[in-house]
């Protein structure tokens, strides 16, 4: 809204700055064009942008090589899960969505990276249940983000844990740690 806003003040102020002479209904109703005009583009926008979010979840597939790669690790399948902002738009039906997909990309490893979820523990336990049923052969590791610190971030990392997901903060983990050695 900020940057339509800017963009028909801009004009408004140029057509100002012209020597057009403009009589006084003119130039209402040229005002009254500009602001129909920025709350159109910002309404096409916003919806655009809730589309956006309520859409299916896109799987992008990445082959990352790296010539270091211990060869344990050779073809390690990595799903990265992030920014799912479980709250007041998104569910557990949505989410119940998303691990089904993930689970049947039959990861060796899940990483959920932060924002996971808008909203106190109390308010969003039953939507984020689904993430109780990921499944990998290595497991499922959290880090949070800053969404989860707007609910109180202790409440959040110890519910997580209670979901059978491995809670990082502050820590890595090894190859090692999963592969044994």
């Amino acid at each position: 809204m900020l940057v339509t806003l800017l963009a028909t003040d801009s004009v408004w102020l140029l057509l100002r700055l012209l020597p057009l002479n403009l009589l006084p209904e003119q130039s209402a109703f040229v005002q009254h064009c500009l602001g129909i005009m920025a709350l159109g583009v910002t309404g096409l926008l916003g919806g655009f942008s809730l589309w956006n979010g309520l859409r299916p979840v896109p799987v992008k597939p990445l082959a990352v090589t790296l010539s270091r790669l211990p060869p344990a690790l050779d073809g390690l399948r990595i799903v990265q899960i992030t920014d799912l902002h479980i709250g007041p738009f998104l569910g557990g039906n949505w989410l119940r969505r998303v691990v089904d997909k993930v689970n049947a990309l039959k990861p060796d490893l899940i990483v959920i990276t932060g924002d996971l979820v808008d909203g106190s523990v109390d308010e969003q336990r039953r939507h984020v249940a689904p993430i109780a049923d990921l499944r990998a052969l290595y497991g499922t590791y959290f880090i949070t983000g800053n969404h989860e610190y707007y609910s109180d971030v202790e409440e959040w990392c110890d519910h997580v844990a209670s979901l059978g997901v491995r809670v990082l903060r502050n820590e890595r983990v090894s190859n090692r740690d999963w592969l044994g050695g």
